[in-house]
């Protein structure tokens, strides 16, 4: 997409830091299951479970190379 082209969507809003912001994001209903199992078992919401395992694929990815690694 260049500059030139309009992007279809409400605008994208830069996150303030220290503040909670909204994710919308489509999964699968296994991912769904899995989620609501694991935030049920440590007694998180689903949002903080998410958040925990995404800060996680990122502090992985950081320790094994970054994001150019090859994912098998």
């Amino acid at each position: 997409m260049t500059n030139e082209e309009k992007r279809i969507g409400r605008p994208i809003k830069e996150a303030e830091p220290g503040k909670r912001v909204s994710l919308g994001l489509k999964v699968t209903a296994a991912i769904k299951s899995k989620l609501d199992k694991a935030a049920r078992e440590v007694g998180r919401t689903q949002s903080q479970e998410a958040e925990v395992r995404l800060e996680r694929s990122f502090d992985e990815e950081a320790t094994f190379g970054g994001p150019d690694v090859k994912r098998t």
